[in-house]
């Protein structure tokens, strides 16, 4: 019985694919990535090579049935079910200035 494979997208909107639900609920839950749809053409994909020691890549999903043949396929992201969780961001802000100059003392 194989997997069911989820798209996932990370802040910045690139996409990538897992396989089960302990491995999309990592990226989910742990590492700030949201479940989504299939990507759209023009979206970034993390990808894969058949072959480990080519390694991994991201390729606009439209390109990535023309580089199939080359071993390429949609992946997880880098660092896969053993990455480390990721804070989210925290809101930081710029220190106000007074008078718009600082002086010299």
């Amino acid at each position: 019985m194989s997997k069911q494979s989820y798209w996932i997208r990370d802040v910045d909107g690139t996409y990538a694919q897992v396989d089960g639900t302990a491995e999309r609920d990592q990226w989910v839950k742990v590492n700030n990535w949201s479940e989504a749809g299939e990507p759209s053409p023009t979206d970034q994909v993390h990808v894969v090579n058949e072959n480990p020691e080519i390694g991994r890549g991201r390729l606009p999903y439209g390109a990535v049935e023309a580089w199939a043949g080359l071993g390429w396929k949609p992946g997880p992201p880098p660092g896969g079910e053993n990455a480390p969780a990721v804070e989210p961001a925290k809101p930081t802000k710029a220190p106000a200035v007074a008078g718009g100059e600082q002086k010299e003392k």
